[in-house]
């Protein structure tokens, strides 16, 4: 996770907090609620089948994550926001540089029970 610059896009007027996916040179998709890094399948294991199948049932959804494919430049990041559905994120501001990173954070908050420092 990380702190973004809120002048990196434009139409926020405060920083925002949120996970980097993609890295400079990768290739980032997404395909059928499943993330794919340069073809290849990612588990992101801070995601549980079952919240997933609830929200998508709740919010009327048939994908959590809506399919997209990107191919970042050199000092490109690619950010997304763990509430998928709402969040304003890479797929909407595009990919953000290295220079809009303003903080790496160190904590996980949430759930409660796994709280502790992420350095």
């Amino acid at each position: 996770m990380i702190s973004l610059k809120y002048a990196a896009q434009q139409t926020l007027k405060e920083d925002i907090i949120k996970r980097v996916i993609g890295l400079p040179g990768e290739e980032i998709s997404y395909k059928n609620d499943h993330l794919y890094i340069d073809g290849k399948l990612v588990e992101e294991s801070f995601f549980k089948l079952s919240f997933i199948q609830k929200e998508k049932r709740e919010l009327g959804l048939t994908q959590y994550t809506r399919d997209f494919k990107i191919k970042l430049k050199h000092n490109e990041y690619f950010v997304l926001g763990d509430n998928r559905p709402l969040s304003y994120d890479s797929r909407y501001f595009g990919p953000i540089h290295k220079e809009d990173i303003r903080a790496k954070n160190g904590y996980i908050i949430y759930p409660i029970k796994h709280i502790k420092s992420n350095d």
